[in-house]
């Protein structure tokens, strides 16, 4: 996993899977303090439609 430094902050590419169908997000935030992870549900119910990139910034 490749982190990049943005605004002070670290950001990743990574990719779902949901039933076989992939999304590429890239610029997410990796918030290393965290317990759990969230996703903009507008973002990711494409997921369901296609295989695709999305940028989440």
């Amino acid at each position: 996993m490749k982190i990049h430094i943005q605004y002070g902050l670290p950001f990743v590419e990574l990719e779902v899977t949901f039933r076989g169908n992939k999304l590429l997000l890239d610029n997410v935030l990796l918030d290393t303090g965290s317990a759990g992870t969230i996703f903009n549900a507008n973002v990711v119910e494409k997921i369901k439609e296609r295989s695709f990139c999305i940028s989440a910034s």
